[in-house]
């Protein structure tokens, strides 16, 4: 038996890592969550206090604030693109990254997520 995590706990581990990890972006953790969300994922807000108390995470709050903030430039800038074009095919890069309403809703997503995990951590 192979012991792998459900894409809820996947769910958990991305969204405190892309808030935690401050030495650099973690480009496909966002990409990443939007996947896993469109694969029937369930926020869970135990699993979120869980991950932060595992891996000793201090401050999550004040750093999702300052990555809420980064979060647009980040989303439409050249490095994202960049990074995310080596992972994703052209034809569905041509559907998403080089889609303004995608990332539009990538970016709406991905603050919807940290702000669901910061009050997930305030209880």
């Amino acid at each position: 038996m192979i012991l792998v995590e459900s894409l809820d706990e996947i769910m958990a581990d991305k969204l405190v890592s892309l808030v935690n990890c401050t030495a650099y972006v973690r480009h496909r953790d966002i990409w990443d969550l939007h996947w896993i969300g469109q694969h029937g994922t369930h926020f869970d807000s135990e699993l979120i206090r869980h991950k932060l108390a595992d891996y000793h995470v201090a401050g999550y709050k004040d750093k999702a604030a300052r990555l809420i903030e980064r979060l647009p430039g980040i989303i439409h800038g050249k490095e994202f693109r960049d990074q995310m074009s080596r992972f994703i095919p052209l034809d569905v890069q041509e559907r998403t990254l080089l889609k303004e309403k995608f990332l539009a809703l990538l970016e709406k997503e991905t603050i919807r997520n940290l702000t669901n995990a910061v009050k997930a951590a305030e209880r």
